[in-house]
């Protein structure tokens, strides 16, 4: 108001801005976007081109929130030859930055990381290293939405190294985030937890609302990968308030992988709803990867339904743009959609002999990329193949090859920490030790509980992967002792042989020395509180206990116990009777109210 009576076009310009930027902060686009509209009016009016610089790369950036995408690429270009023109570097750094961030969205990849790279040298011009480690840690976004997870861990570590003397808590969290979602990528669900969670706390000492969604979110997928339905909702729950408060909807890859989640549930037709509004949502912004990264879902769910024309229509779609955007890392599973289409015999164009070449080039593919999760399910997908068509040595051979290919990555696990990750070990040595210079003022008790927190969720996930490894092996155990009674003597010796390293391979909780340590760090109190308040539990039972409050059923007990179904639920009248607890009395309750006394 002041600026207008003083009729001054700078201030006039500059305080709509302002407001502009305030409305862009908290996520209200349209009252930005209206102070944009007024103050471009006002400098082109009055011929104003610096700072229609200004204006323009800040209406860029609300396109790039709320897109159309194609709009915000035309106005970042525009912004770069303005600002070189006018020789103002921050904004030509900052402008070719967003525009890389849109060829992001838009499946450009390659475009994507030139212009990051581009950005870092203009960064270095104006001596910003906030800039530059912004421009390194988008290279490894760029590297993390591709699937190259080393790499996308190599340039995050080098932002998270470039900027470790810089008090600038968010964008260290964001940087924790991604290098959360590689390791997630990679099947390192406990370190991907870890550093999800450690991002979760340097944004909840932020004032700013809603900032912290997109960490929310991803844990929300880990437990969704974890199986961990009850968290996984806890979360997703968490990241729809969140985004709902911030944005006014719930669109986007956080709803889509809800959906994933009801899909896994068996709940197919609420999963198709979603992922109809997630593909939508993407359309409209023109996101194709990531549209057809969820069409595979709703390629499953017509599949059940025995709608082929959708199915195929949708598989040939998928398999062509991944192919087109070189998705080596998609390519596979849309050759896996077409075997199951060809293979389903409801299927007009029903062809045995067309469905196998396509499950076999999707393991190609998959030894192609070195994906040893890939190959494995990739055999086991094909000796069901194989079973159902009654082949039974081709059954065999895939089967033996699975459980091989299993044995490897679990030899990699090791070796990816020794030889690859040397470097991230001294990075994680000098975080540690300046970590311990800021936790010194902190009380003693804190740091403890937040360890034994982090040391708990640690346990649980060692736990469902023990317990998920084993189901597996048992389910392969039953196959191959189905297959011994149409074998012939030699085949006998297959199958003897098959069933010996299935054994052997199957791993019992008390031969899990790491996870036997922790499990008695971890758990140690509780027992303790079960051992005084009931002296008569058996060591066994104290374990079962603990088992229950984690929820695991008697069928994974067993699994993680090796013993016999029948010995579990022995065990758990046994307790019951222990415990002197009625029908109606729920066991799990009452384990949980005994921790938290």
């Amino acid at each position: 108001t002041c600026s207008e009576k003083l009729k001054s076009i700078e201030y006039s310009i500059q305080y709509r801005l302002l407001f502009a930027t305030i409305y862009l902060r908290i996520s209200e686009y349209q009252s930005s976007l209206e102070y944009i509209e007024e103050a471009e009016n006002i400098a082109t009016e009055h011929g104003r081109e610096k700072d229609l610089v200004i204006v323009k790369n800040m209406k860029g950036e609300v396109y790039q929130e709320t897109g159309p995408i194609q709009d915000a690429v035309m106005i970042f270009k525009e912004v770069i030859e303005l600002a070189k023109f006018y020789e103002m570097n921050n904004y030509r750094a900052t402008a070719t930055k967003n525009l890389g961030f849109c060829s992001l969205l838009l499946g450009e990849y390659d475009e994507a990381v030139e212009l990051y790279a581009q950005s870092i040298e203009y960064y270095k011009i104006l001596n910003s290293i906030i800039g530059q480690a912004t421009a390194m840690a988008s290279i490894g976004t760029a590297y993390l939405v591709q699937g190259n997870w080393l790499l996308s861990v190599k340039w995050l570590h080098e932002a998270l190294q470039f900027i470790q003397d810089i008090d600038n808590n968010l964008l260290k969290a964001s940087i924790y985030t991604n290098i959360g979602s590689c390791y997630r990528g990679m099947g390192d669900f406990q370190r991907s937890l870890e550093y999800y969670f450690n991002a979760l706390n340097m944004y909840e000492k932020s004032e700013i609302k809603g900032i912290a969604v997109n960490t929310l979110g991803n844990i929300a997928i880990v437990y969704r990968f974890l199986k961990n339905y009850d968290l996984a909702k806890f979360y997703f729950t968490k990241t729809f308030e969140m985004l709902i408060d911030r944005y006014g909807s719930t669109n986007g890859d956080f709803l889509g992988n809800y959906a994933i989640m009801l899909y896994e549930l068996n709940e197919y037709n609420e999963a198709e709803k979603y992922l109809r509004q997630t593909v939508i949502s993407f359309q409209e912004s023109k996101q194709i990867i990531q549209e057809y990264q969820y069409s595979y879902y709703l390629g499953r769910i017509y599949l059940n339904n025995n709608e082929f024309d959708k199915a195929k229509e949708i598989a040939f779609r998928r398999y062509k743009v991944f192919c087109e955007h070189n998705r080596n890392d998609e390519i596979p599973g849309s050759l896996d959609l077409l075997g199951d289409l060809y293979a389903n015999p409801g299927f007009d164009e029903y062809n045995v002999e067309l469905a196998e070449q396509y499950y076999l080039q999707a393991l190609d593919k998959f030894v192609e990329n070195g994906a040893k999760h890939g190959i494995y399910h990739s055999h086991q997908h094909i000796a069901q193949f194989y079973k159902e068509l009654g082949r039974w040595e081709e059954y065999a051979a895939h089967i033996e090859k699975s459980i091989e290919v299993y044995k490897e990555v679990q030899t990699d696990e090791v070796k990816k920490q020794a030889d690859r990750f040397g470097w991230e070990q001294r990075i994680a040595e000098m975080e540690k030790e300046k970590e311990i210079e800021k936790i010194q003022a902190d009380a003693e008790t804190k740091k403890l509980e937040q360890q034994l927190v982090f040391k708990q969720r640690e346990v649980e996930v060692m736990i469902h992967e023990l317990v998920d490894k084993n189901n597996i092996l048992h389910e392969i155990q039953k196959d191959v002792e189905a297959l011994s009674k149409y074998t012939m003597k030699e085949g006998n010796n297959v199958v003897e042989r098959l069933l010996d390293r299935i054994k052997r391979h199957s791993i019992p909780l008390d031969s899990k020395k790491e996870l036997e340590q922790q499990w008695a760090e971890v758990h140690a109190p509780f027992m303790d509180k079960l051992k005084r308040k009931y002296p008569s539990l058996t060591a066994t039972e104290l374990k079962v206990c603990v088992l229950l409050k984690m929820k695991l059923t008697s069928s994974n007990i067993c699994s993680v116990l090796f013993l016999s179904k029948r010995t579990v639920e022995f065990h758990r009248l046994n307790i019951r009777k222990k415990m002197e607890l009625g029908k109606d009395d729920d066991l799990y309750v009452v384990l949980n109210a005994i921790a938290e006394g």
